[in-house]
């Protein structure tokens, strides 16, 4: 499972969204998700390291299912009637 959204980062335009890490802390139940940036999928199939970018999320439960933590990245954000989320209009591939 992976995100498909139209990137440009420095002047390469990439698409292939990836969970790279998913670390839970059982103490404060909050889970830190890092999302990489691949140019395709065949670039993260040849190397899991030839990410391009990466973000991280903070969620205050401690689902890690990968469908879960996937579904709260493109959860909706509006602010103001505009859509602040940039990955709500992400495909899952």
């Amino acid at each position: 499972m992976a995100l498909k959204l139209q990137t440009d980062f420095k002047g390469l335009t990439a698409e292939y969204w990836k969970i790279l890490k998913a670390d839970h802390d059982f103490a404060s139940g909050k889970v830190v998700v890092r999302l990489a940036l691949y140019k395709d999928k065949i670039a993260r199939d040849a190397d899991i390291n030839n990410f391009i970018d990466i973000r991280a999320f903070v969620f205050n439960d401690g689902d890690t299912t990968r469908e879960i933590l996937y579904t709260k990245i493109k959860e909706s954000k509006i602010i103001d009637g505009i859509e602040t989320n940039p990955f709500a209009s992400a495909i899952d591939v």
